[in-house]
């Protein structure tokens, strides 16, 4: 049943974007939502960004490839570093916040 579930999702995703014009509008629309907010993203959230991410970046950029002009093309990956630098982010501060817990729990073993 995932499976059937997950095959319609990303053949809806294919066929959302009818043409170049609606593909970069809708990764950038994307990556604009993301960017608003990554800050209260759970690790679920990131897993269905991440999906979303991979089938704008592969699957759908290789569907209109051909038709890009070099200027889409560098927004493109301009779009593409803007969602690694909120992954990376996102995970510094996840990282951050597992350091915290840890001298916490440090620090309350001493006591």
């Amino acid at each position: 049943m995932k499976k059937v579930l997950f095959m319609l999702l990303v053949m809806f995703a294919l066929s959302a974007c009818q043409s170049k014009d609606s593909y970069v509008k809708e990764f950038s629309d994307f990556v604009d939502k993301v960017e608003m907010e990554a800050a209260d993203y759970t690790d679920k959230d990131w897993k269905k960004a991440d999906q979303k991410f991979s089938d704008l970046s592969t699957d759908l950029y290789a569907k209109f490839e051909e038709e890009l002009n070099a200027d889409e093309k560098a927004e493109i990956v301009k779009l593409q570093a803007t969602y690694a630098g909120l992954k990376m982010k996102a995970g510094v501060k996840d990282a951050a916040k597992k350091v915290d817990k840890l001298l916490d729990g440090l620090k309350e073993g001493t006591k």
